[in-house]
């Protein structure tokens, strides 16, 4: 006798005969199966590497200003879980600071016209869910394209950079403070390198 054991996935389906008897078909799906299990460790493995990123990861629509996926991580950022992200009709208006609103426009309308592929950096403040402020750096590339070219889709990483633009605003106010002291000073104030070459002069010293 065929002692052989056939190993694999199958479908099996009864139906009515005539004569209340039961007909069963039996279809292999073992190779469907195969792909399905591939397609959920790939999912499990790029969650993975999502979830060990310090940054967020996102996908969104260039055409009706939606996000597409967030990564779960974007809560412990700004409150916000990534579902309601998701539900938002236009994430602009939902998230940005006004007054950041416009160049961000110009900046993802230039993207939906680049057919070059290189990442964009953009930096503006956002509101987070308690109603305080934040600064973000996103950087996007285009993930998906018409038939003519146009990205309509971009995916790319979302971080928070406060403490970096409060320092860069510090100093630009500490300069500008220091430019106004100088400035108003009517005794010379001149700045030498090693090598006594002038590198400043205040105003005083010109006149």
């Amino acid at each position: 006798s065929d002692e052989r054991v056939v190993a694999g996935a199958f479908s099996v389906k009864a139906f009515p005969l005539p004569k209340n008897r039961v007909g069963v078909s039996f279809e292999n799906i073992t190779e469907k199966k195969k792909t399905e299990e591939e397609l959920l460790n790939s999912t499990k493995y790029l969650k993975g590497i999502i979830n060990a990123s310090p940054s967020v990861i996102y996908t969104f629509d260039l055409q009706n200003y939606q996000v597409t996926y967030m990564s779960d991580k974007i809560m412990d950022l700004t409150g916000y879980s990534a579902e309601e992200l998701l539900g938002f009709k236009n994430v602009l208006e939902e998230m940005v600071d006004r007054d950041d609103i416009p160049l961000l426009e110009t900046q993802l309308k230039n993207m939906r016209q680049s057919l070059i592929e290189e990442i964009s950096d953009f930096e503006f403040k956002i509101i987070k869910k308690d109603g305080h402020f934040m600064w973000v750096s996103i950087k996007a590339i285009a993930f998906e394209r018409d038939e003519n070219n146009m990205p309509v889709q971009i995916i790319g990483t979302f971080s928070e950079v406060t403490k970096k633009k409060e320092a860069e605003l510090a100093l630009k106010l500490s300069e500008e403070n220091y430019r106004l002291i100088v400035e108003g000073q009517s005794d010379m104030i001149i700045k030498f390198n090693t090598n006594g070459v002038i590198q400043f002069a205040s105003p005083s010293y010109c006149d």
